[in-house]
């Protein structure tokens, strides 16, 4: 914007650069302001006073989309909590694969599954020991006895008391056997296979 100073309104341009204004003075010496509209026209500033409105005019074109701006570097506010949502359930899942079919063990597994038993567990299966007896009196001396006689009759019914002793102490043994796996492991799985041979051979122990 410029200012212009003239001596006389009548040396005022027709037309100047809008915004501009120009200082003059008229014939009986008043001093007069002239602005220069949009339109490059000037007129004078008490005009402008009385001047009305004109129509609105059209509305313009769209202008061109502009370039992004920049990512802001301030935080923004926190926001509030949202609430918690929980889903529906979800479809069961599909079943898995059949196991593979377990093997019967066979006999000899079976009596080795037995022999480990007793031998990791000998000390607790072993009997008290027993109390030392009283010696007895000495008896008199007898007389000279012929030479002894031995018959196939003795001999048999000897080894069949020692047999039957044999038998009773394995029965014991077999029985305190059972009775630890009974408490100590159940009857489930090899065990119970074991605690089956076990009772077998108690049965035929006890005959």
């Amino acid at each position: 914007m410029s200012v212009h100073s003239l001596n006389n309104y009548r040396k005022l341009p027709k037309s100047g650069t809008p915004g501009d204004i120009y200082l003059s003075r008229t014939d009986d010496g008043k001093e007069a302001v002239h602005l220069v509209t949009v339109d490059g026209e000037l007129v004078e500033h008490t005009k402008l006073l009385v001047v009305k409105q004109g129509p609105t005019g059209d509305t313009g074109a769209r202008g061109v989309k502009g370039h992004d701006g920049q990512n802001s570097t301030v935080a923004g506010p926190k926001g509030d909590k949202g609430d918690s949502i929980r889903g529906p359930a979800g479809l069961a899942g599909v079943d898995g694969r059949p196991g593979k079919d377990g093997r019967t063990p066979t006999r000899e597994q079976v009596k080795a599954i037995c022999e480990t038993i007793i031998r990791e567990n000998a000390e607790l299966l072993r009997g008290a020991a027993g109390r030392d007896g009283r010696d007895g009196a000495t008896g008199v001396q007898g007389p000279a006895g012929d030479v002894l006689y031995i018959g196939p009759a003795q001999v048999a019914a000897a080894v069949e008391e020692v047999r039957a002793e044999l038998k009773r102490h394995k029965a014991e043994w077999l029985a305190r056997i059972l009775d630890h796996l009974e408490q100590t492991q159940g009857g489930t799985g090899a065990n119970h296979l074991a605690h089956k041979h076990l009772t077998q051979l108690l049965a035929e122990v006890s005959r």
